[in-house]
């Protein structure tokens, strides 16, 4: 999480509570989930998220590319 904290920042983008539980939800998923099962499991966790956070969560990671640059570096960690 520490890592993702840090990647956020450095891009200039807040990380919020909201933001790393996705990054995380993400990072733990071996599938493609949709914005709504995302939504769904987010609501688990954080009762009062919207529909608009997650999607404008997604928004932010695919504009700025980190999804995919979080996961090699998390890659990249593992095999270290």
């Amino acid at each position: 999480m520490k890592n993702a904290q840090k990647l956020l920042r450095e891009n200039k983008i807040k990380p919020t509570f909201e933001r790393l539980s996705i990054l995380n939800y993400l990072e733990n998923k071996s599938n493609h989930p949709t914005a709504g099962l995302i939504y769904i499991a987010m609501q688990k966790k954080i009762p009062t998220i919207s529909k608009t956070t997650v999607y404008n969560t997604l928004k932010i990671l695919k504009n700025m590319k980190l999804y995919i640059l979080y996961l090699f570096l998390m890659v990249k960690l593992i095999m270290m």
